[in-house]
């Protein structure tokens, strides 16, 4: 094959294989640091926006919820790796899988959870130096999950509604 031939079939791989993917679902897209917010998907400003918040708190020495500083809790860890961190119960589940299903073509497929129990404890570890170096009792960490509506027309924020909480013991 000629050299020109290579580079095609070798430009198809590399761009047609990540756009294939992509079409079938967004999750499958293997270059999030490329794709906007909103995936491919136009966001429509012509509504209110609502969004989906994540708080943190812990536990004082008074025993009342204290509401954590993120930046100070996750430390070095860029902040939009936050959200699917919470949504992923920090990696303390051990064993089993979360299921999947694509948007356009409606096809589940399952991702395996393989964390260790040195695995766990050492993020629970990690967890409770985040609690203490914030003046929290290192023994419960308390996620809540707000429904933010911004306003359409003045752009700011026009109702905060609690949606559910998640206590994660760290200690068993």
């Amino acid at each position: 094959m000629g050299k020109k031939v290579k580079v095609i079939i070798l430009a198809c791989t590399l761009f047609g294989f990540p756009f294939l993917l992509k079409t079938i679902d967004f999750k499958l897209e293997i270059f999030p640091s490329v794709t906007l917010p909103s995936y491919s998907d136009q966001v429509n400003t012509d509504r209110d926006l609502r969004l989906v918040e994540f708080e943190l708190f812990g536990i004082d020495k008074f025993g009342k919820e204290q509401k954590l500083d993120r930046q100070k809790f996750f430390r070095s860890i860029p902040a939009k790796y936050v959200p699917w961190i919470i949504k992923n119960n920090f990696g303390l589940k051990q064993n089993g899988y979360t299921e999947h299903t694509t948007i356009r073509f409606n096809i589940t497929y399952r991702k395996t959870i393989n964390n260790t129990e040195k695995d766990i404890a050492k993020t629970k570890t990690w967890l409770k130096e985040g609690l203490i170096g914030q003046k929290c009792q290192d023994s419960f960490l308390i996620v809540k999950r707000n429904k933010l509506t911004i306003s359409e027309k003045t752009r700011r924020l026009k109702d905060k509604a609690f949606i559910n909480d998640t206590i994660f013991r760290l200690y068993e």
